[in-house]
C-alpha cells in the first residue's frame, strides 16, 4: 500500500526527569536536531506535541522554529481533567491519552500514517525512505504496526528482578521468540509480539482503535496486546534498528547511536 505523508508527531515535556539509564552522552536538544537533520520533509509533517504551554518560550525547540516548518501544539495532561477518565491514574496515561487527543482532533486524511515518537528516539538517516518502500511493496492492507526501533529487549533481558529464576534465562520473556522475516530493498524486517507506543500506525488503524483504547491511556505492551486480541493485528521492526530508545541496556545493536547523536543541521551523510 502507498501513503502519501508521515505525520509525526513527537512529543517532549519541559521537566524531564533525571533518568540514570541514560548514556553519559545523551542530549534531549541533539536528539530533536537529530530528528530534523535525519527526515525528509517532502515526504513528513512534524507537529511537536509539548506539555506545560507556558514552558515553550523558554525550551530549546523554540529556536528552531526558522529551520523546518512544524507545528507545535499543547496538551493539558492535569489529574484533574482525566481523572476516572484513563485506565491508569498516572501521568503517563494522562500524557498518552492528551497526544491521541491531539491526534484525533487533527482528522487526518485515511491515505497517511501517522508516527508517534518521544522526545528521547534517535534515527538514522533515510529511514523515511526505508519505512515508505517497506510498507508499499509488504502490505495490502492496514492492520499493522511499525516499530522503527528494533529494541534490545528481544535479544537480552538484564535487571534485578530475579529473571532467570522466573523464565529460566537470562533472555526473560522473550526467550522463546520466534520471529516471521522479510526482506525489503534496504533492510531486514522480523515479526515482534507488541511494540512500543512510539510507532508507525496507518490513520484508519489509529482511528479504529482510538476509543477503545488509546484515548483512555494504554500504551506499549498494555495497548498492543488489546489490539492484537481483538484484531490480530501484526508488529514489525527492522533490522538493522531506523531508531533508537535512548536508554540502557536496550540500545538496538550494530549501530553508532553516539555518532547519531552528534549529528548537526548540515551534517554530511553520516555512515551508521
Amino acid at each position: 500500500m502507498k501513503y502519501n505523508k508521515i505525520n509525526i508527531y513527537n512529543r517532549h515535556f519541559s521537566q524531564n526527569r533525571i533518568n540514570p539509564l541514560r548514556p553519559e552522552w545523551f542530549d534531549y536538544e541533539q536528539t530533536f536536531v537529530n530528528l530534523l537533520a535525519t527526515t525528509d520533509f517532502d515526504r513528513c509533517r512534524l507537529t511537536v506535541v509539548f506539555e506545560r504551554e507556558e514552558d515553550y518560550d523558554s525550551y530549546f525547540i523554540k529556536k528552531y522554529e526558522d529551520y523546518a516548518e512544524f507545528d507545535v501544539k499543547f496538551i493539558d495532561t492535569s489529574r484533574d481533567k482525566w481523572l476516572n477518565l484513563t485506565n491508569e491514574d498516572i501521568a503517563w496515561s494522562r500524557s498518552i491519552a492528551a497526544a491521541a487527543e491531539v491526534i484525533n482532533n487533527d482528522h487526518l486524511p485515511s491515505d497517511e500514517l501517522i508516527y508517534i515518537v518521544d522526545d528521547d528516539f534517535l534515527h538514522v538517516p533515510q529511514w523515511t525512505m526505508i519505512v515508505e518502500d517497506y510498507i508499499e511493496h509488504f502490505f495490502d492492507n492496514e492492520n499493522f504496526w511499525i516499530c522503527l526501533c528494533d529494541y534490545g529487549d528481544k535479544y537480552y533481558f538484564i535487571d534485578n528482578k530475579h529473571t532467570i529464576d522466573q523464565y529460566g534465562t537470562d533472555l526473560g520473556m522473550y526467550a522463546s521468540l520466534k520471529s516471521k522475516l522479510r526482506i525489503s530493498h534496504y533492510c531486514h524486517w522480523r515479526s515482534v509480539p507488541n511494540c512500543l507506543t512510539s510507532s508507525m500506525v496507518p490513520v484508519n488503524t489509529f482511528n479504529r482503535d482510538f476509543d477503545p483504547y488509546w484515548k483512555t491511556g494504554y500504551s506499549d505492551g498494555s495497548l498492543c496486546s488489546k489490539i492484537k486480541e481483538q484484531y490480530g493485528t501484526e508488529f514489525w521492526t527492522p533490522i538493522k534498528s531506523l531508531s533508537c530508545h535512548t536508554a540502557h541496556p536496550f540500545l538496538p545493536p550494530f549501530i553508532d547511536w553516539e555518532t547519531l547523536s552528534n549529528m548537526t543541521l548540515t551534517s554530511e551523510k553520516i555512515n551508521v
